[in-house]
């Protein structure tokens, strides 16, 4: 019964990410600057669409407009001022070109608080790697395609030696795949070998298609249906899951916690899980999904889901590669099957495309 940035940070600066209106109250607007791939850019002009001059978001150091882009989230003048492709937002902007879905300025890109709309690479906040930026939701100095705020930053935790990135995904029977066995790491798998790029999955337990589009199928994962966040931490100690190396760690667990009698604690056994997997991984990039909609728990998922910023965002500010991605707010209703719990193939593709747009960047060719 089970059940959604900009990432790198570049040389020492930490991972940081926060999700629309649920950045830290210490981010404000401003002018800042944006941050080209390493160049400073413009990152908002007159008040109320980059911000005013006073609280700026960010530095010459380069943030995407500011933390929190200002009225209406504006990142910069309409135009793709949060940045133009691969400019000051392309760290802060949406879907990799800075404010080039919508506006520089549009809820969602542009320097918002979001730092990206929903689903793209930008969504975790602004930039991740931010912390170098000028704020949080602020562009990373180095900007970087596709939300990537740092890829020309040193931190990849991927291989650069010719072998492929290794992914652990972590969950429920949603990672598991109740309707499609393989779940979203069918598509995962299927957009990154369509851009010629290197993956394959861990994990002790196996399912799923053993050839996708006349490729081999990496079928591991970890993950039980029906299990909570505690259950998948033991299941974790249990097999010994993280004597397996991982580069990037996909973690969408919580929906059967939903129906327990304290779902209000689910954020804190959330951190729990999430200080096991840093303290076995801490080279590994932490990937957290707010997790799909759950129409028989809906306000718990609400409320579940709202605790998680904040979660990645200590964490984040203590040194840990970890980052958000939202698998909810825009998860489509075709998307999901007639239990009203679990997606269907569509829904299964719909998260793939999420979660590729968020590590794409990443992955080894």
């Amino acid at each position: 019964m089970t059940y959604r940035m900009h990432f790198l940070a570049v040389a020492s600066v930490t991972l940081a990410g926060c999700l629309l209106s649920a950045c830290a109250p210490d981010e404000q607007p401003g002018s800042g600057t944006g941050g080209a791939v390493g160049q400073p850019g413009t990152g908002g002009s007159t008040p109320g669409s980059g911000g005013s001059a006073t609280g700026s978001g960010g530095s010459a150091t380069g943030s995407g407009g500011s933390a929190s882009g200002g009225a209406t989230g504006s990142g910069g003048a309409p135009a793709g001022s949060g940045g133009s492709s691969a400019t000051g937002g392309a760290a802060s902007g949406g879907r990799g070109t800075g404010g080039a879905v919508g506006t520089g300025g549009a809820v969602g890109t542009g320097g918002n608080a979001s730092g990206g709309s929903a689903n793209t690479g930008g969504q975790a906040g602004g930039s991740v790697g931010g912390a170098s930026g000028g704020g949080r939701g602020g562009g990373a100095a180095t900007g970087g395609a596709n939300g990537g705020g740092g890829a020309s930053g040193s931190y990849n935790p991927c291989p650069t030696n010719g072998d492929p990135c290794r992914i652990l995904p972590v969950g429920d029977s949603i990672t598991f795949g109740i309707n499609q066995e393989g779940s979203y790491r069918i598509e995962l798998f299927r957009k990154a070998t369509a851009a010629k790029q290197k993956i394959t999955f861990t994990g002790t337990l196996q399912n799923g298609p053993m050839m996708v589009d006349g490729v081999t199928f990496p079928r591991r994962y970890e993950a039980t249906s029906g299990i909570t966040i505690d259950g998948i931490s033991s299941q974790i100690t249990r097999n010994n899951t993280l004597s397996m190396p991982s580069d990037i760690i996909l973690v969408h667990i919580g929906t059967n916690d939903m129906y327990m009698s304290d779902p209000g604690g689910a954020p804190q056994r959330l951190g729990t899980l999430l200080d096991k997997l840093i303290a076995g991984m801490p080279n590994a990039l932490i990937v957290v999904a707010k997790i799909i909609p759950l129409s028989s728990g809906a306000a718990a998922v609400k409320t579940f889901n709202a605790a998680i910023p904040a979660l990645i965002q200590t964490r984040a500010a203590a040194g840990k590669h970890i980052l958000l991605v939202d698998m909810n707010t825009t998860f489509p209703s075709s998307g999901m099957s007639s239990d009203n719990v679990h997606p269907n193939a569509s829904g299964y593709a719909w998260m793939g495309g999420v979660w590729y747009d968020t590590i794409g960047p990443l992955l080894p060719k």
